[in-house]
């Protein structure tokens, strides 16, 4: 119950990757953590596998400073992304997402709520979800599967886990409703981030001096096909499914990010989620 209204249990959070509007995402689940909403289950691909994390955490309220920080920091730094590394510093920022707050490990599988992590695998452009406290994973692999989530295909290197390469989820499945579903929720919200991510990561990929990672055309041609495929109707049955939306436009999209740009979606995701509480 929210404010002497009913919710359905168990109660998921879905966040969709978008690259620099992760920032507006990052503001909602400020606000939401700020409100005491309980969740059982968070589902994320990409970003939004970074801002799940920080919320299972309970370091929601330091999202502000890792975005800050991540600016600061260059959050895109072309060097890195002509070695083939990860050029977007907000992964490299919530990398030591399994500390607490006194620098103490955390073991994943003791978390409150689960975090699903959508990644895609190179070889077959097939979705996998990964889950935070998965027992069968060690901590370390369960680091390499989060950090894998937002692996930009053509920008960054794949990440091997067991043997398996794997690269950012929001190419097979950027929206991981049915995910929690699967898991059994039986009411999710999903932070959405605004349209154009796609041709965002396209823009990004044609800044890249090598196509190494796909060098054959017939690959490249096969990965956007995944990309620009539909993903697959989902099943809602009595699931009730709501959305957090940007009330405005973020302006956080391409290359020019400032911390201005950063705290103004910041503040717009709070906004627009204190309006979607009022209106559950």
């Amino acid at each position: 119950m929210i404010d002497g209204k009913d919710v359905k249990r168990p109660l998921a959070l879905v966040l969709p990757g978008g690259g620099f509007r992760g920032a507006y995402q990052a503001g909602a689940v400020m606000e939401l953590a700020a409100q005491n909403i309980r969740f059982d289950v968070v589902a994320g691909a990409s970003v939004g596998a970074c801002n799940g994390a920080a919320l299972v955490l309970g370091i929601a309220d330091e999202l502000t400073e890792y975005w800050e920080k991540a600016v600061t920091r260059g959050i895109f730094q072309p060097k890195r992304l002509l070695r083939g590394k990860n050029p977007f510093k907000i992964a490299g920022v919530l990398d030591s997402f399994a500390e607490d707050r006194s620098g103490n490990e955390i073991d994943p599988s003791e978390l409150e709520v689960d975090l699903l992590m959508s990644v895609t695998e190179l070889e077959t452009l097939s979705n996998v979800i990964f889950s935070f406290k998965d027992p069968d994973w060690e901590r370390e692999e369960k680091r390499a599967q989060y950090l894998s989530s937002s692996c930009i295909p053509f920008l960054c290197d794949p990440i091997e886990i067991r043997g398996q390469k794997y690269i950012d989820g929001g190419v097979t499945n950027n929206r991981p409703i049915q995910a929690a579903i699967d898991w059994g929720a039986k009411e999710v919200w999903v932070v959405e981030v605004g349209d154009g991510v796609f041709w965002e990561k396209v823009l990004f990929a044609a800044m890249r001096k090598s196509l190494k990672l796909w060098p054959r055309p017939s690959d490249r041609i096969r990965l956007l096909q995944a990309i620009l495929r539909p993903e697959p109707i989902l099943e809602f049955g009595d699931v009730v499914v709501r959305s957090i939306c940007p009330s405005a436009p973020a302006k956080v999209g391409g290359l020019f990010l400032t911390r201005e740009r950063v705290l103004h979606a910041i503040d717009l995701g709070k906004k627009d989620a204190q309006d979607f509480l009022g209106s559950v």
